[in-house]
């Protein structure tokens, strides 16, 4: 509904093609010159507060501890499509999980990289934890680029353990959500590690061609009529 929705409200002709790939928004990152680099990243830290108001006192704001307790295994996974160039003979263009876990008095990262092809039609990539040295506590998950150029597109992020899909923003519908005052730790989608001039992210509809996207996204295809 949301998509037939859109397509009227914009003019674009026909029904869009459903997908278990991708939803109604998906996440877009683009990377133009000079830009050749770009890391995102969403935080799932053992736990960290929230502001929340008190109905109890009128017009207040508390603190709010959320937790989230890592019990492996640790499934994680995304589906993504990539129009890019190397623009060196080494480059990155990887998503991965780091699980921090307590060993010993010393924390340890265990990573599970998932290696992104440069010009792909909408895949899915999928990769697994199932155990570290000492106790799982907190873990991350990253996109990460090197010395390349292009768009990259993603959706239906996966972050499952303990039964249940903890990924933020799992549709992509808000990827550029930045910190807010009562999401005041950590961002509820994902945080900009590095981002050049160049290089911007944005949730978009995923049209197929590229002049599409003046109707929904990034600035430099347009303004939104």
């Amino acid at each position: 509904m949301q998509d037939t929705a859109y397509r009227l409200k914009f003019g674009l002709p026909d029904l869009a093609n459903p997908s278990q790939l991708h939803q109604y928004k998906v996440g877009r990152l683009e990377i133009n010159a000079p830009a050749d680099q770009a890391e995102l990243k969403q935080y799932h830290p053992e736990s960290y507060y929230v502001l929340k108001r008190d109905n109890s006192i009128n017009g207040k704001y508390i603190d709010v501890k959320i937790e989230e307790n890592l019990i492996l295994p640790f499934e994680f996974g995304m589906s993504y499509r990539t129009n890019m160039v190397a623009t060196a003979p080494e480059y990155i263009a990887k998503f991965f999980a780091t699980v921090y876990s307590s060993y010993q008095g010393r924390t340890i990262e265990t990573n599970i990289e998932i290696d992104l092809d440069l010009q792909q039609g909408w895949t899915r990539a999928s990769g697994e934890i199932l155990d570290v040295i000492g106790t799982a506590r907190s873990y991350d998950l990253t996109i990460k680029f090197e010395n390349v150029r292009g768009s990259f597109e993603w959706d239906n992020v996966l972050s499952k353990h303990t039964g249940t899909n903890f990924a933020r923003d799992y549709r992509c519908s808000d990827v550029n959500n930045e910190l807010t005052r009562s999401n005041y730790q950590i961002e509820k989608s994902w945080e900009e590690v590095i981002l050049p001039t160049g290089a911007a992210f944005d949730s978009v509809y995923p049209q197929d061609a590229e002049t599409e996207y003046r109707y929904y996204g990034l600035a430099q295809y347009g303004d939104t009529p």
